[in-house]
């Protein structure tokens, strides 16, 4: 997991023609599209205002006028053409009454919208962040308004919503009374009624909880740096939250304490609307199919011609070490790691002009000092056998900032934290006949622990999977924010049959800087091989235009017993501008 090969995936482009030289009669131009389907998961339909049904599925367009409708089961992402990411969970509709972005945000654009039944989480673009007077989500109950924002709103019943401000700022209306929630309020959550004035709530209800689309994410009002008894990373979608399947543990030597939560096996297997594995979509030929958006069109648009299926690729796990012990290690360090099925990453942050990790067998991996053992190889890669350590990373004296855990199922628990190597580095050794040979890490380093699935279950998985669901997202960058499954979303679909991993796209939204990254790849035992696509990635500054394109790794690996989750991390950067980047752990249901 060390390495960084980076892949360009070739991208065909296709020309459509859009009209004929002298046909009569001319044609009145189609409508611009308000937005693209980034993933559909299950049913998801657009139903228009003369009563035509359509199925969305990724990449199609939706438009002003239009009803977007989700199935029981089943969810869509969308994006508007100003950069706003919105998620539909189940069984919900969202009208776009009206909607305009011509001229960046400015005079005469505007995002008007009815949530008519179920939840949405949204992350607002350009319009609701240049003008929120122009930007309104009407309900049965209340009106909301945003300044600038990351938000959610759930119609318990026709008469109930429940809200919660993750980040900046909402104001919430009805006939009875207004009020805000977020930046600046005395409250993040509310429920407002048909009948009297919206009230704030001091904790989330528990529909917000256990429903939330792409994860649970820390109040606007906390601080971004959190112990694990803060709950950085509460119940998905569908996810039991009975005391008995929530438990914590304390770890020996650790500083700070880590609370679990578990994800109940196989939760998220929807069935998919994507095109088949092998096939490229192919754009209809209306002006609709596209738009210029301020952020790009990150979702890359992969098919896997190397890919086989997982049954013909599978990688014993674990492999064995050369026999010759390695003096950066204790004799009983040694008997361990020969055997161990654990796998660990470690990914420097604020590291310029290169983006790298270190990873791959791990010692200690359920204490807040989990011991990284490099040797240049991933691990489904056949080198990785027999190569020669090359580094040895230990945490030194370098304070711990954050611990935390996950139990995936009772088997399965992932771990990741950070470590701040600023004052006492962050060791790294380097020379397996001298362990005082160091070199020594002035710098944090964020890090993540885990038991991959068994290889020979991922083999004998059929289907196609969406994962989708953020759970962990933990990091930071030059945004000078810091990650949380609040301004991160990740989609990446799983075909077991072929091995194909496409439809890959990484949001992450991190102060002012918004990265939209495309990825695709394969299956190789329980490893996601996958690389980033520099073709369809970009990252930029707000409303500020001309993004920059994007380079970086990805190493991830499934997880649980099922395989219903995948984890690892990443380190990106703009290319030609190092200085901007972006580095963290994920763990994805």
């Amino acid at each position: 997991m060390s390495s960084s090969r980076i892949k360009s995936l070739a991208i065909r482009v296709v020309w459509v023609l859009a009209g004929l030289i002298g046909l009569q009669p001319v044609l009145a131009a189609a409508p611009d599209a308000a937005g693209q389907v980034i993933v559909a998961s299950g049913t998801v339909q657009a139903l228009t205002a003369t009563g035509e049904q359509r199925t969305l599925r990724r990449r199609s367009p939706f438009y002003a006028g239009e009803i977007v409708r989700t199935a029981a089961a089943s969810a869509v992402q969308l994006r508007f053409s100003d950069g706003a990411l919105m998620s539909l969970r189940a069984d919900s509709e969202l009208k776009v009454d009206d909607y305009r972005f011509q001229n960046h945000g400015g005079a005469g654009d505007r995002s008007m919208s009815t949530l008519i039944k179920g939840g949405l989480r949204t992350i607002t673009g350009v319009i609701g962040k240049q003008d929120p007077t122009a930007y309104q989500l009407s309900t049965p109950v209340a009106t909301i308004g945003v300044r600038g924002t990351h938000y959610e709103a759930v119609l318990e019943s026709p008469k109930s919503l429940v809200l919660a401000a993750w980040q900046g700022g909402i104001r919430v209306r009805n006939e009875q009374g207004i009020i805000d929630l977020g930046m600046g309020a005395d409250y993040n959550f509310a429920r407002a009624e048909a009948a009297q004035s919206p009230r704030g709530l001091l904790e989330p209800p528990p529909i917000l909880q256990n429903e939330a689309p792409v994860g649970h994410a820390q109040p606007a009002s906390q601080p971004a740096s959190r112990t694990a008894t803060q709950d950085e990373d509460a119940a998905p979608e569908n996810m039991r939250t009975d005391s008995d399947t929530q438990t914590a543990e304390s770890d020996a030597g650790a500083e700070t304490s880590t609370t679990e939560h578990t994800l109940a096996e196989g939760e998220g297997d929807f069935a998919t609307t994507d095109a088949p594995v092998g096939t490229q979509p192919v754009a209809e030929p209306t002006s609709g199919d596209s738009f210029a958006s301020p952020i790009g069109s990150p979702v890359a648009d992969t098919t896997c011609s190397t890919c086989a299926p997982p049954q013909q690729v599978v990688v014993d796990q674990p492999a064995d070490l050369p026999v010759v012990s390695d003096l950066r290690f204790t004799a009983t360090e040694w008997d361990v790691l020969k055997t161990t099925p654990y796998l660990g990453i470690a990914i420097e942050a604020n590291k310029t002009p290169d983006f790298d990790f270190d990873g791959g067998r791990v010692l200690y991996h359920n204490t807040d000092s989990p011991v990284f053992v490099d040797n240049g190889y991933g691990p489904h890669e056949p080198q990785y056998a027999t190569a020669p350590i090359l580094d040895v990373m230990r945490r030194g004296g370098a304070s711990v900032t954050a611990f935390h855990s996950y139990r995936v199922d009772t088997t399965h628990t992932v771990y990741w934290g950070s470590w701040d190597g600023n004052v006492n580095p962050v060791e790294i050794q380097t020379d397996p006949t001298d362990p005082a040979i160091k070199d020594l890490a002035h710098a944090p380093f964020h890090w993540a622990t885990m038991l991959p699935t068994d290889p020979g279950i991922i083999a004998a998985r059929t289907g196609s999977v969406a994962y989708n669901t953020v759970i962990v997202a933990h990091g930071g960058g030059s945004g000078g924010g810091s990650l949380t499954p609040a301004n991160v979303m990740f989609n990446a679909q799983v075909n077991f049959d072929t091995g194909a991993v496409t439809n890959g796209n990484l949001n992450i939204y991190n102060g002012p800087e918004i990265w939209n990254v495309g990825f695709g790849g394969k299956v190789v035992g329980n490893i996601v091989d996958v690389q980033v696509d520099s073709a369809v990635s970009s990252v930029g500054v707000s409303t500020v235009g001309n993004p920059r394109a994007v380079e970086g790794d990805m190493g991830l690996a499934f997880t649980g017993n099922n395989g219903q989750a995948i984890g690892g991390g990443f380190a990106l950067q703009a290319i030609g501008s190092p200085s901007t980047h972006v580095e963290g752990i994920l763990l994805v249901h």
